[in-house]
């Protein structure tokens, strides 16, 4: 009995840890002063101006080359009130987006692509997007930018969960592990009561000409190739805490996060059946 005690105990601390080195996705969102919500696995920041950390995490087969010499992008979607998918047309304002101290300022309707994020442009497909566009999350099809960032050596970060950790990155900066790019936005001039949802990825893209590796591929469209597993996004919200009210979806390009807590209770569960039954059987 000793033994299997001793197995079953080791099994789920084995578990425990090494889902928990498992746990930080290879991209993630943070904001300085954002709150995570659990129930869309979005963390959101509700000031007029947000400092957004797009993170990569070297894990896998994602390399540190594979961050540093590969194209990510920040895709920014706009929500409407109480999540609300925006119509076409209409007129939604503008907000600024600063990246490596460069600022554009985005006007909605004249800057922004509707359709499906990242790339999606023909709506004609199943319908509004195919295999090669991000999972909808419930927020496309809307208006949606696509902004290059660059991850470099000299930019690193201690690497964490932000489900767990979120609203500091800064204080985590030239810690080591993973890698950053900041992309600030300011959406004062933001029509009311909208929002702006985040969406970090890699991505290579090519000319759809009918044909090829995307089965629902049509001319004129554009899709993504290939692009790196994302997870955790991150949205601007009102200061009654709105967000878009949507949960994060998987697309089949993404890899699964194993939660720690789930495989560690597993483990103690079976370790605690085990110190019962012998229990009852000591007093018989």
């Amino acid at each position: 009995m000793n033994k299997i005690l001793t197995t079953i105990a080791t099994a789920a601390f084995i578990l425990g840890v090494s889902s928990a080195a498992n746990a930080v996705p290879v991209l993630q969102l943070d904001v300085e002063g954002g709150v995570y919500d659990t129930g869309t696995q979005t963390t959101v920041c509700a000031t007029a101006s947000c400092d957004f950390y797009a993170i990569a995490n070297p894990q896998g087969n994602v390399t540190q080359d594979d961050i540093l010499n590969n194209p990510y992008y920040v895709s920014i979607a706009l929500i409407g009130p109480d999540g609300k998918v925006p119509e076409p047309g209409g007129t939604y304002g503008s907000f600024d987006v600063t990246i490596n101290g460069t600022t554009t300022t985005i006007v909605v309707t004249q800057d922004m692509v509707y359709g499906t994020a990242p790339l999606e442009t023909v709506l004609a497909l199943i319908p509004g997007s195919d295999p090669g566009d991000l999972a909808s999350h419930g927020i496309f099809e809307t208006y949606f930018t696509q902004l290059a960032i660059d991850f470099i050596l000299a930019d690193t970060i201690t690497t964490y969960d932000v489900q767990a950790d979120p609203g500091t990155p800064g204080a985590k900066v030239t810690g080591v592990g993973s890698f950053y790019d900041i992309v600030t936005i300011d959406r004062t001039l933001l029509a009311e009561g909208y929002q702006l949802h985040l969406d970090l990825y890699n991505t290579q893209v090519e000319a759809c000409s009918g044909q090829g590796p995307q089965p629902n591929c049509m001319l004129g469209d554009i899709d993504i190739d290939d692009f790196a597993p994302f997870s955790h996004d991150a949205e601007t919200g009102s200061s009654s805490g709105q967000t878009s009210g949507q949960t994060s979806g998987q697309t089949s390009g993404q890899t699964g996060v194993s939660e720690p807590s789930i495989l560690g209770l597993l483990g103690f569960g079976l370790l605690s059946g085990v110190l019962f039954n012998r229990k009852r059987k000591t007093k018989s």
